[in-house]
């Protein structure tokens, strides 16, 4: 069978709707949890609530209908702006949290928050900066079924998003990978711990793909665009299942379902293990 337009528009839409609503459950769930579990409040943990933060102000504005929209409208330049804003602090984060593991667990770093305030600072004017020339050039306009960057400025898409993107896996995966080698040597569990720097790359490869073949000129298949749409939407929620739904976590949503009052005691290195457990 073969759609129309506007039933290509609805499905692509609906498919965003959904899967960037998923992400949203889970980062209240995972807001919530931190508001009422004050024995979670450890560094680890509150890093994972700002990147929570984080996705749910991104999920929130692709849920704004820009399929039908022209690049004036005032729907199309908040969805752009935001977007790229908030995807590139939520990056930032996930390399603050490889740095911060990496610091704790190879350099031995006992004090890594007394930094907190300055990397916070630093993420945000990174995304400003990154976000300025959207609004400066006014180069917003549709992307397929939603607003960003055009498809006629390239250069723009890789230096401000797409090449940062990639750098920064890059140097996640090398961190992980240090950190992984000193934990398998001290024998600890590092299941969780193998899937943090692939989180990006899975929900990232799609979207770079498809601007290559713009980039080359070629139409996106409308297959990938659907596919780019659902992993882009469903960031929130990885983040969530990899990054905050650890043991500590599991174990207070148990005790909450089951009105058990225990709660449990995180020690200093679980304020590590909080991450990867």
């Amino acid at each position: 069978m073969t759609l129309d337009t506007k039933e290509k528009d609805i499905l692509a839409y609906t498919i965003v709707v959904l899967s960037n609503s998923l992400s949203i459950l889970a980062c209240i769930l995972i807001i919530l949890i931190y508001y009422k579990a004050k024995d979670l409040r450890v560094y680890a943990f509150k890093l994972v609530v700002y990147l929570a933060i984080l996705d749910l102000i991104k999920s929130a504005s692709m849920l704004i209908p820009t399929y039908s929209a022209t690049r004036h409208d005032f729907s199309c330049i908040l969805q752009a702006t935001v977007y790229q804003f908030f995807t590139i602090a939520g990056f930032l984060l996930t390399l603050l949290m490889a740095i911060s593991l990496y610091s704790c667990i190879i350099q031995n770093c006992q004090d890594i928050e007394k930094y907190h305030k300055v990397f916070i600072i630093l993420i945000f004017l990174a995304s400003f900066s990154s976000t300025l020339p959207i609004l400066i050039f006014q180069v917003w306009g549709r992307v397929n079924y939603w607003c960003w960057v055009s498809d006629q400025n390239t250069l723009l898409r890789f230096s401000t998003f797409y090449g940062p993107l990639w750098l920064e896996n890059c140097v996640n995966l090398y961190l992980y990978y240090k950190v992984i080698k000193k934990l398998k040597k001290e024998d600890l569990e590092i299941y969780r711990l193998r899937f943090y720097p692939l989180i990006l790359i899975g929900c990232y490869l799609p979207a770079t793909l498809a601007r290559l073949l713009e980039a080359c000129h070629i139409p996106a298949p409308y297959f990938l665009v659907l596919v780019t749409g659902f992993c882009d939407g469903i960031l929130g929620l990885v983040n969530f299942t990899c990054y905050g739904f650890t043991k500590h976590v599991k174990s207070y949503v148990r005790h909450l379902l089951f009105f058990n009052k225990t709660q449990s005691r995180l020690g200093e290195l679980q304020e590590v293990n909080v991450l990867i457990k």
